[in-house]
């Protein structure tokens, strides 16, 4: 067998691009400045190009359409067992089997799985999934999930709110999903109130109740824009296309497809609010959305769905207000209240004070120093 490296790190996810904003630019990067060797194992993104860090040495797989996702998770598998990383850090719930059966082979090893969500809770959400078949696995999920992840050195929590639901687990440590401080954003000051989102877009976060509120909007002002700025599913950006169409909102709305990291701010400096219109479903009762850190450190106000978390965060900060996301004639008539009568004032103040809260409280500075100290202390346990 193979001698392990203490200071080297696979890190792996048979679903996220490489360049994935937490993956790559803030966890993959920050432990590669800090003294780790880094592998990366994630899916290629065509259209995403960007220079390696020095300390990470990348490995790409297929894009999904030409490598399934289980067939993905056998050569995640093959890699980590031919690797001498003393650490492997796995992104996806489909991997936790990997991380099992890695640590039954390499039991000198120290196996950590990154939790994005509270994965029992998104299958609830899944209305691709039919109901019966849905709550069968969920159930499933349910008795095997806390088995596999009993398996792993430590756990990662993006959201503090996954804690209650793990209680048995021995290490974990919360690494936010906050973002970098992109600086003062040189805001480009245009007639058009521009609406913005980050993320990925489907249905149950927002993607339809966007396009009403611009459709409502437009009927009282011409000049009125929404940037969709992430991936989209092709069935789903065709009946968006198709109801802009029919809608005649070709004007007014703007497709960008996934965008570099520095590429987001570039367009977040020209959005008046941003927005997270998000489905009131499980999963999300209980998480904070990433895009909030990103828009208070852009400066920007927030119009977000009357989620009483969201509701809270945003009135404490004093950076954005909430609605009804299915309600876009109260939506737009909230936008216009505050554009019109001062739109370089109290939407100003929002965006101003949510950068000051970010700048506080919210970005990855904090979040970096618990990740490094998190692998410091796995290591001095491996010793």
């Amino acid at each position: 067998m193979k001698t392990l490296n203490p200071k080297k790190i696979l890190i792996a996810s048979s679903v996220h691009v490489w360049l994935d904003t937490r993956i790559y630019f803030k966890e993959a990067i920050s432990l590669a400045e800090n003294g780790f060797e880094v592998v990366l194992i994630a899916r290629d993104g065509a259209n995403l190009k960007e220079a390696v860090h020095r300390n990470i040495t990348l490995v790409k797989l297929p894009e999904m359409r030409e490598l399934s996702r289980v067939k993905a998770c056998r050569q995640i598998y093959k890699l980590a067992l031919d690797s001498d990383a003393m650490y492997y850090h796995f992104h996806d719930p489909e991997l936790l089997p990997v991380a099992w059966l890695l640590k039954k082979r390499k039991k000198q090893t120290r196996v950590i799985f990154d939790m994005h969500e509270n994965f029992p809770k998104a299958l609830l959400s899944k209305d691709w999934i039919k109901p019966p078949i849905r709550k069968m696995l969920v159930g499933t999920v349910r008795v095997l999930e806390p088995r596999l992840l009993a398996a792993c050195d430590g756990v990662i929590f993006a959201e503090e709110s996954y804690k209650k639901d793990y209680p048995f687990l021995r290490r974990t440590v919360d690494v936010y999903n906050l973002p970098h401080d992109p600086g003062e954003l040189a805001r480009e000051q245009g007639a058009d109130l521009v609406l913005t989102y980050v993320g990925g877009i489907t249905k149950i976060r927002g993607a339809m109740e966007m396009l009403a509120l611009v459709k409502v909007l437009q009927q009282r002002m011409a000049n009125v824009k929404l940037q969709l700025i992430g991936p989209i599913a092709p069935a789903l950006k065709l009946e968006m296309m198709a109801y802009v169409e029919e809608q005649r909102l070709e004007r007014h709305v703007c497709f960008y497809d996934r965008l570099s990291y520095g590429e987001i701010w570039t367009e977040l400096a020209k959005a008046t609010i941003g927005l997270c219109l998000l489905h009131p479903v499980p999963n999300y009762m209980e998480s904070m959305p990433t895009k909030f850190y990103e828009y208070m450190a852009a400066a920007l106000p927030i119009l977000s769905s009357d989620i009483p978390l969201w509701t809270r965060f945003l009135s404490e900060n004093e950076a954005g207000w909430t609605a009804d996301p299915f309600d876009s004639q109260m939506m737009a008539d909230d936008i216009l209240e505050v554009y019109k009568a001062a739109p370089s004032s109290r939407l100003a103040k929002m965006g101003w004070r949510g950068r000051d809260a970010f700048l506080k409280k919210y970005s990855w500075q904090q979040e970096e120093r618990k990740l490094v100290d998190f692998y410091e202390a796995m290591r001095v346990v491996a010793e």
